[in-house]
């Protein structure tokens, strides 16, 4: 049996849906907003990467795609979220296949501490998946398409506990795309990593370009140059986080059409 992940995804025309669409988006957390009036499409088959100054809000944006903001106490939405036209929020949504269809990896490196092979089947088992030669087959296009198979094939029993940092941040990127997800979010991936594990963690975000959806937190201005097709700057105010700018990211970062984007962005040479 040969199961391989999405090679070369044949994409909704963009034309038709994004495929995130974000309207009038205003995020509490009790009395105090996260998130004001946020608008931003993203598109299908681009790195997406959202840049800004911590306190913008641009983690909480990441956790209302796929509703993990249902899990933050006295968390309020309201506005419109859109995933391939479909209404994130809308009360027909099964939250369970959202989360499938829209992975999140993390910071920091989060492996279950569990064999390495158990980190992959887990997930898959809780989505009704037990064939034996289906579960080995997912496992193995998972680590491959983050380039770990060859580094973990021989002690795929070994706690995940035991690899290195940039190891277990690919296996947790391994983890979320053993589901297949269309949409992939990922907070700050390397942002705990040294910069030699970093960049091993970037080239593999990199060669999912056309095969997901990706969107991307990132602090650092260099590898929003390295990674984003499209970009936003998030800000935040006194009324909360806002969407400055955005647009492709030769845009922003060569031709912003705002002075607070310009500003930040020169940040980078300064």
């Amino acid at each position: 049996m040969t199961t391989e992940l999405p090679g070369d995804r044949v994409f909704p025309d963009p034309l038709e849906a994004p495929a995130i669409r974000i309207r009038d988006l205003t995020v509490r957390y009790g009395r105090t907003p996260a998130l004001v009036d946020v608008n931003l499409d993203v598109r299908w088959g681009r790195i997406t990467v959202l840049m800004g100054p911590s306190g913008a809000g641009k983690s909480t944006l990441l956790s209302v795609l796929n509703r993990l903001s249902d899990l933050l106490p006295d968390c309020t939405v309201r506005g419109e979220v859109r995933i391939g036209g479909e209404d994130v929020y809308g009360r027909k949504m099964d939250v369970t296949l959202l989360r499938r269809r829209v992975g999140m990896v993390f910071q920091k490196p989060n492996p279950f501490p569990l064999s390495i092979r158990r980190n992959l089947e887990l997930p898959l088992r809780e989505h009704g998946t037990r064939d034996r030669d289906e579960l080995e087959a997912r496992a193995r296009a998972a680590l491959a398409a983050v380039g770990l198979w060859e580094e973990v094939a021989d002690r795929l029993e070994r706690p995940a506990l035991d690899l290195s940092g940039g190891q277990q941040q690919r296996l947790c990127i391994a983890r979320a795309l053993v589901l297949e997800p269309e949409i992939l979010l990922l907070d700050e991936p390397t942002s705990s990593l040294d910069p030699l594990s970093a960049r091993v963690v970037e080239k593999q975000i990199l060669g999912l370009r056309e095969r997901y959806t990706v969107v991307a937190v990132t602090h650092d201005l260099r590898q929003a140059r390295r990674l984003g097709d499209e970009a936003a700057l998030l800000w935040a105010g006194s009324g909360g986080g806002r969407v400055v700018e955005s647009g492709t990211a030769s845009e922003i970062f060569t031709r912003p059409r705002e002075e607070l984007t310009r500003a930040y962005v020169m940040g980078d040479s300064m």
